[in-house]
């Protein structure tokens, strides 16, 4: 039986989408009696919101796994999930080397590195 993401470049489809999504973080003017408040879910269908549920916690984990990553490798993970979503192979970052074969060596490892972390916490 097939998960929806058993790849690696799956789970980073899925995360990239849920990163980009708008996340609450409160501040000291927040409401006490509002901050743990969820945003109407009415649109959604009973499957959508039982999938986020289920996914939510799944994606927190990747996400602090990848961050947990040296700066230079989170940074190409995180270039090579935004290509891997859109499809397209045009989104880069000067943070990485400007030479080719220099990024796709640190993308190597990054993703390595990354999988290693998510086998050895049963997330992949």
């Amino acid at each position: 039986m097939k998960r929806d993401c058993d790849t690696l470049d799956d789970l980073l489809i899925a995360w990239h989408q849920w990163a980009k999504g708008y996340q609450y973080v409160g501040d000291i003017a927040s409401s006490p009696m509002f901050n743990q408040a969820k945003s109407p879910r009415g649109w959604d269908a009973v499957q959508d919101i039982v999938d986020h549920e289920i996914d939510a916690p799944r994606m927190v984990a990747v996400n602090f796994h990848i961050f947990e990553l040296p700066s230079v490798q989170c940074t190409a993970i995180q270039i090579n999930a935004r290509n891997l979503a859109t499809g397209k192979a045009v989104w880069n970052s000067a943070r990485l080397p400007a030479d080719v074969e220099q990024r796709q060596i640190i993308l190597r490892d990054a993703r390595n590195a990354l999988q290693a972390r998510l086998m050895g916490a049963c997330i992949l």
